[in-house]
C-alpha cells in the first residue's frame, strides 16, 4: 500500500505565520519571516518525531499534530473573542478547555482502528490551497508594487534656490532623538492634568530651545518621519500610492535613504542607527554602525505571539514589557557612550516611549501594562512613564555635554502626539478640533549651539528642523517651508486633509 506524504502539519503550521505576513506585507520585509518560520518547522517536526512513540501510526500522528497546532494558533483569536464576555481567568479557562480537546482527540486517534488515509490526503489538500493562497497574495502585491520596490524612496529637494553647502567645516555631533507619542506641554496640562515644565525649564537652562507650540506635520509615526528626515513634505506619495492605498514601503525607503542622511554622509559623518524595535528604524542599511539591542521580539514577532498559546504565557510574565524596558534603557545607556566614538556623528535614536505599553514607574520601576485598562488608569500610566523618562532625558542631556569635546546638535522631538480623546483608536474618521490638537501637539526642543537657536520659533514644526540646522552650521539656502499639519488615518494614510488652522 503506497504511503501517504504527511504534509499537512507544516502547512497548517506556516500558514498563520504567511497569513499575518501576507496581510501586512506593505508594513514588513521578508526576512521577518525567517525566526518565526525556523521555529515553526523545528516545533512541527519535534512533535511528529515525539508523535510516532505515541500514535506508531503516521497518518495517526500527522492528523494529531495538525490539531495541536491548529489549537496553538486559534488561542490569542478565541481568546479576543471571549474576553468581550468579561469572564474571570478567561485565558485560564480557555487554556484548560484546550487541553481537554487536545486530549479528548488524542485518545480518540488513538483507539480508532480507522488508518485515517483519507482523511490524510484531504488535509494535505487543503493545506496545499491555503498555502498557495497566501502565496498568490504576496505575489500579486509584488506586482502590482515592482515599481515602488525599485525607488530608492529618494525626495528631490523641489526649492527654487541654491541649497549646495557652502560650508563643510562643520564637525558637531548631531543627535536626532525621536521620543514616540511625547505630547507637548499643554497638552499634557488640558488633557492629562500634568504640569510638565519641570523638564522643559531643565532643558532650557541647558541651552534648548522649546517649542512650545509645535506641531507634528503628519499623523503617523512612517509619515512623520518620512517627512522630516527628508525636509519635505510628501503628500506627492497619494500620486504614486493612490489615495486608497495603505501601503508603507515608500515611506519606509524614505526613511531608511533620506535627504538628511546622504547630506551628512556626503559631509564625511557617520551614521549611527539605534535599534528601535519598529521597522524602518530598527535598522538601517545604510548606517555605519547599528547599535542593536538583540531583543526577542519585533512588531512581527508580537503580533503573531498574540494569535497563539504563547500569549497567556507571555502575559503571566511580562515578556513583551521586559523586551522594551531593557531596549529603551539600553538606547539610553547607548546614546551616552556616542561622545567617544571618534570624528563627527549623525545619531538616529527612535525610542517607542512614552508610547504604549506603559511598563515603567516613576522612578524605572517594572509596570505590566494591561490593553484593557479604563482611559483614566492608562493616563496615569502615560504621565508616570514620561516622568521616569524626564529622568532618563536629563541625565543623558549631561552626559553627552560633559564627554563631548565640541558642544553638539541635539534635537528632541515626537513623531506626533497622544490619541485618548479619540473615541475609538481605530475610527478616526471625523476627528474633532481637540482630537487633531491631541494628536498634532508634540514636544520639541532643540539645542543649536553658538547662535543656531535664535532661527528657532515657537511654532517650528518638524519639516524645517534640518533645514535650519544645515542653513546655520554649513551655510545652505534652504527657505523655511510654511508650517502645515495634515491629518490622515490608518485606513487611508495618503488621504491627506490640511488641518492646520484647526490645531495652531
Amino acid at each position: 500500500m503506497k504511503k501517504i506524504a504527511i504534509v499537512h502539519p507544516y502547512f497548517f503550521s506556516i500558514f498563520p505565520i504567511l497569513f499575518l505576513f501576507s496581510h501586512n506585507i506593505n508594513e514588513l520585509k521578508f526576512s521577518d519571516l525567517l525566526i518565526p518560520l525556523a521555529l515553526t518547522i523545528t516545533l512541527t517536526t519535534f512533535l511528529l518525531f515525539v508523535g510516532k512513540f505515541i500514535f506508531k501510526e503516521n497518518n495517526k500522528v500527522g492528523i494529531a499534530v495538525s490539531i495541536v497546532i491548529i489549537m496553538f494558533f486559534s488561542f490569542g483569536h478565541i481568546l479576543y473573542t471571549v474576553e468581550g464576555f468579561q469572564i474571570a481567568h478567561t485565558s485560564s479557562f480557555l487554556i484548560l478547555g484546550m487541553l481537554i480537546i487536545v486530549i479528548s482527540c488524542a485518545i480518540l486517534i488513538q483507539k480508532s482502528k480507522n488508518k485515517f488515509s483519507k482523511l490524510t490526503k484531504n488535509l494535505n489538500v487543503v493545506s496545499s490551497m491555503i498555502i498557495i493562497l497566501s502565496f498568490i497574495n504576496i505575489g500579486i502585491y509584488q506586482i502590482n508594487h515592482h515599481s515602488t520596490f525599485n525607488k530608492n524612496g529618494r525626495i528631490n529637494i523641489s526649492d527654487n534656490t541654491n541649497s549646495e553647502s557652502k560650508d563643510t567645516s562643520c564637525s558637531r555631533d548631531i543627535y536626532y532623538i525621536i521620543l514616540d507619542t511625547y505630547a507637548r506641554n499643554s497638552t499634557l496640562k488640558d488633557i492629562y492634568g500634568y504640569n510638565n515644565s519641570a523638564i522643559t525649564d531643565t532643558l532650557s537652562k541647558k541651552g534648548f530651545f522649546i517649542g512650545n507650540k509645535s506641531r507634528s506635520n503628519y499623523a503617523m509615526t512612517f509619515l512623520s518621519l518620512a517627512s522630516s528626515l527628508n525636509m519635505q513634505y510628501i503628500n506627492h506619495i497619494t500620486n504614486i500610492e493612490g489615495i486608497n492605498s495603505n501601503d508603507r514601503k515608500l515611506p519606509y525607503k524614505m526613511i531608511e535613504n533620506s535627504n538628511v542622511m546622504n547630506f551628512l554622509l556626503s559631509k564625511k559623518y557617520k551614521f549611527i542607527n539605534l535599534n528601535s524595535g519598529w521597522g524602518p528604524t530598527n535598522y538601517n542599511k545604510n548606517a555605519d554602525k547599528n547599535v542593536q539591542y538583540i531583543g526577542k521580539w519585533n512588531s512581527f514577532n508580537i503580533a503573531l505571539a498574540k494569535t497563539t498559546v504563547l500569549i497567556f504565557f507571555i502575559n503571566h510574565f511580562d515578556l513583551f514589557g521586559f523586551d522594551k524596558r531593557e531596549r529603551i534603557l539600553g538606547t539610553f545607556s547607548k546614546l551616552a557612550e556616542m561622545p567617544t566614538i571618534n570624528g563627527p556623528k549623525f545619531i538616529f535614536a527612535h525610542i517607542v516611549c512614552p508610547h504604549e505599553p506603559f511598563i515603567f514607574g516613576t522612578n524605572g520601576e517594572s509596570v505590566q501594562h494591561n490593553d484593557n485598562e479604563s482611559i483614566s488608569k492608562q493616563k496615569v500610566g502615560f504621565i508616570n512613564q514620561i516622568i521616569f523618562l524626564n529622568k532618563k532625558i536629563s541625565e543623558v542631556v549631561d552626559t553627552i555635554l560633559s564627554k563631548s569635546k565640541v558642544t553638539p546638535i541635539i534635537i528632541f522631538q515626537a513623531d506626533h502626539g497622544t490619541c485618548t480623546t479619540f473615541p475609538n483608536t481605530n475610527e478616526w474618521s471625523n476627528p474633532t478640533d481637540i482630537n487633531l490638537k491631541e494628536r498634532l501637539s508634540i514636544f520639541n526642543a532643540y539645542l543649536l549651539p553658538d547662535g543656531g537657536n535664535k532661527l528657532l520659533y515657537d511654532s517650528i514644526t518638524p519639516v524645517n528642523s534640518f533645514r535650519t540646522i544645515f542653513n546655520y552650521y554649513f551655510k545652505t539656502n534652504y527657505p523655511m517651508l510654511n508650517d502645515q499639519s495634515y491629518f490622515s488615518t490608518y485606513v487611508q494614510p495618503y488621504k491627506f486633509i490640511n488641518v492646520t488652522e484647526k490645531v495652531k
